[in-house]
This record gives C-alpha cells, structure tokens and sequence, in this order.
C-alpha cells in the first residue's frame, strides 16, 4: 500500500515544524515506542533565483541613494571636510539601510497544509521499511 496523509492519521503521534524541517512521529499499535522521522522542505532552483534576483536589484537600489545621499552632503560642505562628510555619510547611510532589510535567507519559504501533509507522507517513507499494511492499517513489523 502506498502511503497517504489519510492513511498515516492512525499512526502519527505528533508532527512538529522546525523553520524548513518537519519532525514526526509515527506509533503503530503494535508498537512500544513511536519512530521519529524528518522532511526537509527546500524551495524549487526558480524560488531560489528569483529571491537572490530581487534580493540583489534592493540592494543595488538602496546602495546606490546611500551613494547620492553621501554625495549631495559633500557637495553641500566641499573640500576635504566634503569628501570626509560624503565618505562617511554614505558608509552611514548604507549600513543603516542594509540593517533595514534585514536578513536574507534564500531557504525560507511558505509551508502551506498541503505541503506539511506531503512532508509527512515523505517523512513516512523514510522509515516505511519497518511497516507493513495489512488489515487495512498499518503496523509494525515485529
């Protein structure tokens, strides 16, 4: 029998989402003590692209005004105290922004209900070889 959500309710005991990973729990009948299993959600190469893609054009945009801001400051002042003014201005202006994005992590992603189900579906098939469907259930194999 091929595993589903539906046919896994009776024997999973506890499922837990962790950031991308998914830690179950799976307890037949005739079983003493549960199974712990894992899935590990990772976004499509697309997803990953397009996050790092949209990632880099921000950050060249908010680069580039902490750039102007530091420029019309030591155009504003001139001379060496200008360049002085601008360096530190924009390297200012910069780490500021930067610190207002945030953190990136190309990993991250939404975990919908439908997700979670398959990550138990696949969590199971990493330890299904100590199963067996009989009797329409499954159980533990001895």
């Amino acid at each position: 029998m091929e595993p589903t959500f539906d046919n896994l309710q009776a024997i999973l005991q506890n499922q837990k989402l962790d950031g991308n990973m998914l830690n179950c729990t799976f307890k037949a009948a005739n079983q003493q003590q549960g199974l712990d299993a894992m899935h590990m959600f990772v976004p499509s190469q697309e997803e990953i692209m397009a996050k790092v893609m949209a990632y880099a054009a921000k950050s060249a945009a908010v680069n580039t005004g902490a750039s102007m801001l530091g420029n019309a400051l030591g155009s504003a002042i001139g001379g060496a105290a200008g360049s002085m003014a601008s360096s530190a201005a924009a390297s200012g202006a910069g780490m500021a922004a930067q610190s207002a994005m945030g953190t990136f992590n190309p990993m991250e992603m939404e975990i919908t209900d439908d997700l979670k189900k398959q990550g138990v579906v696949n969590a199971f098939k990493t330890i299904q070889a100590y199963y067996e469907w009989k009797d329409n259930a499954w159980h533990y194999k001895m």
